[in-house]
C-alpha cells in the first residue's frame, strides 16, 4: 500500500468518525428501527481497487469533406445554324462556352462534353465532383492515470439480541375450584340485598326474587373467590325463572386500578366495566362505545391486552336493581369452577348414653390374729408356788389383756375402712 493510499485511508476514517458523530447526536426521541438480531463481526479492512483511467484524445480535421457537386457549360457558336463538328472545351475558335452553371440543366447524367438531340441539338460539358469524406487524426489530450482509492476500514460489530416480546396473556384455565353452598355454610354472603330482595335456598338451587322494581329491589349476595384474570373460563349462570337472569360480577385489581367487570348474559363473554371503577380502567378499555351496559367494555382477552396481571379478588350475582324478577340460580361457573347452592337438612346428633360410674368395694382390712402367750414350762421338781415365792409375786393377767386389745383395734380397723367405702359411693 503506497503513501496516497495511506493518506486517503485516514481521510476515511475522519468521515467515519464524524458520521458516527452525527449518528450520536441523533436525539433521543428518534422512533428507533425493529429489533433485526444479529451476528458480531469482527473488524476487518475492504480492499477497494484503484481505478484506471485511460488517456483521453480529441478528433482534429486534417481535411475537410467535400460534398458532391456538378457544373455545367452549354456552347455557343460564332455562326447562326447548325454547327458541324464536336466543340473543344473550355476553348473553340468557333464560339464561347457560357457557364457554369451549378443548378439543373440538361443531361444530369452526363460528363464531358455531350450533346443533345440527334446530331442537331446544342453542345454542352459537364463536370460531376464525387463527395469526399473528411480526413481526421487523433489528438492526445490527456494522458493515462490511475486514480488512488483508499481501502475502508470496517469497525467490529457487535451482536444485537432482541429481546423476545412476552407471549400474549390469554383466558385459558389453568386451576379452578368448585364449591357448594348451602343454608347451613352459607359461602355466599349479602353483598348489597335491598328491602325488596329475597333469597332463599330450595332443593336444587337459589331462590331469589324482588317484589317490585323499585330501587330497593335488587338481590346480591358474593364470595370471596380469588383467582387470576386469565383464569376466568366460560362465565354461565344456569337459571329458572324470570327475563333477564342475574348478573355475575367480578371485583377486579389491576396495574391501572380496581374495577367491577360486569356478565349479562345478553351481551356474552362481553364484559363491562362499571362507572364506579378507575378512570385508569376507563381510559384502558379495549372498547369505548355504546352497545353494551356502559362505554367501556370487552372481552376477557381484550382486557387481558390491557391488564394481563389482573386479578379478581371476589364474585357476585346480582339481580336488581329496578328489576322485578322471580327464579332459581342452579350454579354460576366462573374461575374455570362450577359454584352450586342447595338447600341441606340440619343433621341429627345422637347424644352419647350415659355410663355409670363402676361400684369401688373397698378391700376387708383382716385384724391381726393375736397370739397366744408362750407357756414357760416348770421343772418338776419345783412346784409353782416356789418360784413364785422366790420371785416375790403370783401368777400375771397382763397376756391376756393385749389379747383382748389387739381384737378391739381390729374391730375398730374393719368400721373405719366400711364407713369410706360408703361415702365414696355416696
Amino acid at each position: 500500500m503506497n503513501i496516497r493510499k495511506l493518506i486517503a485511508g485516514a481521510s476515511a476514517a475522519l468521515l467515519l468518525t464524524g458520521g458516527l458523530a452525527l449518528a450520536t447526536a441523533l436525539p433521543a426521541s428518534a422512533t428507533p428501527a425493529e429489533c433485526v438480531p444479529s451476528d458480531a463481526v469482527a473488524a476487518y479492512t475492504e480492499v477497494v481497487p484503484d481505478i484506471a483511467h485511460p488517456a483521453e484524445y480529441e478528433t482534429v480535421i486534417v481535411t475537410p469533406a467535400v460534398a458532391a457537386a456538378t457544373k455545367w457549360w452549354n456552347f455557343a457558336p460564332n455562326e447562326k445554324g447548325p454547327f458541324e463538328g464536336t466543340p473543344v472545351f473550355p476553348e473553340d475558335v468557333n464560339g464561347v462556352w457560357v457557364g457554369p452553371h451549378t443548378e439543373g440543366g440538361p443531361g444530369q447524367d452526363q460528363s464531358g462534353v455531350y450533346q443533345q438531340g440527334e446530331g442537331n441539338g446544342s453542345w454542352f460539358y459537364r463536370e460531376n465532383t464525387a463527395a469526399q469524406e473528411a480526413v481526421t487524426e487523433q489528438k492526445l489530450v490527456k494522458e493515462a492515470w490511475t486514480e488512488v482509492v483508499p481501502d475502508i476500514e470496517h469497525a467490529a460489530v457487535p451482536a444485537v439480541v432482541c429481546e423476545e416480546e412476552p407471549p400474549a396473556v390469554i383466558n385459558e384455565c389453568a386451576t379452578g375450584t368448585d364449591t357448594h353452598s348451602t343454608n347451613l355454610n352459607e359461602l355466599w354472603a349479602n353483598v348489597d340485598t335491598r328491602s325488596a330482595g329475597h333469597y332463599e335456598y330450595v332443593e336444587d338451587g337459589l331462590h331469589v326474587w324482588t317484589d317490585d322494581n323499585s330501587s330497593n329491589a335488587k338481590v346480591s349476595l358474593g364470595q370471596g373467590i380469588s383467582f387470576p384474570l386469565h383464569d376466568t373460563g366460560t362465565i354461565g349462570l344456569d337459571w329458572t325463572g324470570s327475563t333477564p337472569p342475574p348478573g355475575v360480577n367480578l371485583f377486579i385489581t389491576s396495574e391501572l386500578g380496581n374495577g367491577t367487570l360486569v356478565y349479562e348474559s345478553v351481551y356474552g363473554q362481553d364484559l363491562w366495566l362499571t362507572n364506579g371503577s378507575s378512570a385508569g380502567l376507563k381510559a384502558a378499555a379495549p372498547v369505548n362505545g355504546g352497545g353494551n351496559g356502559s362505554q367501556w367494555h370487552g372481552t376477557v382477552d381484550q382486557w387481558l391486552s390491557v391488564i394481563p396481571g389482573a386479578q379478581v379478588v371476589g364474585v357476585a350475582f346480582s339481580l336488581g336493581s329496578g328489576v322485578l324478577g322471580d327464579g332459581v340460580i342452579h350454579s354460576i361457573t366462573v374461575g374455570c369452577g362450577t359454584h352450586t347452592f342447595a338447600f341441606a337438612e340440619e343433621p341429627v346428633v345422637e347424644e352419647p348414653p350415659v355410663e355409670e360410674p363402676p361400684v369401688v368395694v373397698p378391700p376387708v382390712v383382716q385384724p391381726p390374729a393375736v397370739q397366744p402367750a408362750a407357756v414357760v414350762p416348770l421343772a418338776a421338781s419345783e412346784p409353782v408356788s416356789e418360784t413364785l415365792a422366790e420371785t416375790g409375786g403370783t401368777t400375771s393377767p397382763l397376756p391376756w389383756v393385749a389379747g383382748a386389745l389387739a381384737v378391739l383395734l381390729g374391730a375398730a380397723l374393719v368400721a373405719l375402712n366400711l364407713v369410706r367405702g360408703r361415702r365414696s359411693e355416696g
